[in-house]
């Protein structure tokens, strides 16, 4: 009894299980925390990856639809200019430009209409087909009317093809006017999403920091707690052992006394009974 209560004495300095499970369990959640917080970083980086990568890629579609625009105004400038020079001097090489221009600017309305996404630059887009087709169209007449009767066009026709053109103008202008917009958004948006990756990125690495500082804290702590706890077992095992020994070492030093008494009884018992024998031959 007296070793067991000494057990128990010792037994209760030792920290319960409980506590160092509790322990173990909020290392776990600041671990899965900072996994967390660490994977949600990534994903956030990626999403605002590719996010950049989709305003680089507005930027470049809108200088590429910018430059298909000036080339479109520059081409109908050259139609305009070429037929309305044969119209007025019946030179041939005026025609060159003007075919090279008509040519161009079917082709450039071909690739605006596979360029452009913007339903507002779609409606004014095909204002511009319009237009130019109306252009050619007017520009086509004063050429064949040159070729065939070789007088010059009037001047309302002149006027009319003017008029012609500075709608095709105005129209291009509207829709460069119409991208440049566009580039200030998209770039004011890419500008916008670098620095919201910076922010995430930099609250994520701090968050992550602290996280896995606790986590380092509360598994330092949970050693020290354990090394402890084994401390105060093996200490309490070498006290156990040695009251073992020591209440072996006295069983034995019992028993002996007793085997020491039980040899001097029967001595004694023998030299009775050789006593008994002496007085019972000298009665004889």
């Amino acid at each position: 009894m007296h070793l067991s209560h000494e057990q128990w004495r010792l037994l209760d300095r030792v920290p319960e299980p409980q506590s160092e499970l509790h322990l173990r369990r909020k290392a776990r959640l600041v671990f899965t925390v900072a996994v967390f917080l660490t994977g949600l970083q990534g994903l956030l980086s990626w999403h605002t990856t590719q996010q950049a990568a989709e305003d680089s890629d507005g930027v470049a579609h809108t200088h590429e639809v910018s430059t298909l625009l000036e080339a479109t105004l520059r081409h109908s400038l050259d139609a305009e200019t070429g037929g309305r020079g044969f119209a007025e001097t019946g030179s041939e090489p005026f025609l060159d430009p003007y075919v090279s221009g008509k040519l161009a600017v079917g082709q450039d309305l071909l690739a605006l209409r596979l360029l452009v996404v913007d339903p507002e630059q779609a409606q004014r887009l095909n204002t511009l087909e319009g237009q130019s087709n109306t252009q050619v169209e007017a520009i086509k007449q004063i050429v064949d009317a040159r070729e065939r009767t070789g007088t010059i066009p009037t001047v309302a026709q002149f006027e009319s093809g003017k008029q012609v053109m500075d709608a095709v103008r105005s129209t291009v202008e509207q829709m460069e006017a119409r991208e440049k917009r566009l580039l200030v958004q998209r770039t004011q948006h890419s500008r916008a999403a670098r620095r919201f990756t910076s922010s995430v990125i930099a609250s994520g690495s701090i968050l992550g920091v602290v996280f896995l500082l606790a986590a380092g804290i509360a598994i330092s702590r949970e050693i020290v707690v354990s090394a402890r706890a084994r401390a105060q077992v093996t200490a309490l095992n070498a006290d156990l052992e040695q009251r073992v020994e020591q209440r072996t070492a006295a069983l034995e030093t019992e028993a002996a006394e007793r085997t020491k008494t039980e040899t001097k009884l029967r001595a004694s018992e023998e030299m009775f009974g050789m006593l008994l024998d002496g007085i019972r031959d000298y009665a004889v």
